[in-house]
């Protein structure tokens, strides 16, 4: 289950754009996912949202202490 969102973070499509020049497999996925160029999915989306989850169980995470 996914946690409900929280926090809407303001994205301004420069830093969007800028962002995307260094991580270009992000843009090919949302050129291939939308149909669209990300220059103007990264000025049509200026939110980005996010969720805040509890924090795993120690025993989750393969960080418990032996015992």
């Amino acid at each position: 289950m996914c946690p409900r969102l929280s926090h809407a973070v303001p994205a301004p499509a420069g830093a969007k754009i800028r962002a995307w020049a260094i991580h270009e497999s992000q843009a090919r996925y949302l050129q291939a996912a939308y149909g669209l160029p990300p220059g103007v999915l990264y000025r049509l989306w200026t939110q980005e949202y996010y969720a805040i989850a509890p924090a795993p169980e120690p025993r989750e995470t393969g960080l418990a202490p032996d015992g």
